[in-house]
This record gives C-alpha cells, structure tokens and sequence, in this order.
C-alpha cells in the first residue's frame, strides 16, 4: 500500500500501487487513475465513477486532487465491505 499525499503534504489515503504504476511515477511520469463502482455492486453502492492523476515529489505519491481520490478510497472501502458481506 501506498500513502497519498496533497500538495500541502498530508495523507490523504493509502493504495496499492502495482509494480508497473510505481516505476511509471519514477520515471517521473503522471499515472491516470479511471475508476468506476463495478457493475455486479450498482444496485448496493449507487454508480460512481471518476479520474485522478498522481504523480511523484521527491519520494511521495501526490495527487493535486485530493477530493477525487478521498471519494476513490471511500468507494474502494465500500466494495471491500460489500464484497465481505455477499
């Protein structure tokens, strides 16, 4: 799991970044995040959906749009939870 940061430096949320995504951000290239609730858990969650760019500052991930990924990781704990209770 990864820390998020915003541009003021504070935690926003943690993630897993795959192997590829963290070389992408060392190579000092943006990583595009696309999300969207999955189809099979719509009718629990409502449908969500939404896109964020990371980025990486010295040895943080940031995110210049904290909200979105606040709203990603809350979505990301609800399927967690949903998942667990199905």
């Amino acid at each position: 799991m990864s820390d998020i940061y915003n541009d003021d430096g504070e935690t926003i949320a943690e993630m897993p970044l795959t192997e590829r995504q963290l070389a992408i951000l060392d190579a000092a290239d943006e990583l595009v995040v696309i999300y969207h609730t999955p189809q099979l858990l719509r009718h629990l969650l409502g449908e969500h959906s939404g896109s964020f760019t990371l980025h990486k500052r010295d040895d943080r991930v940031v995110t210049n749009e904290p909200k979105v990924v606040e709203r990603y990781a809350q979505l990301q704990k609800a399927i967690a939870a949903a998942r667990r209770v199905s």
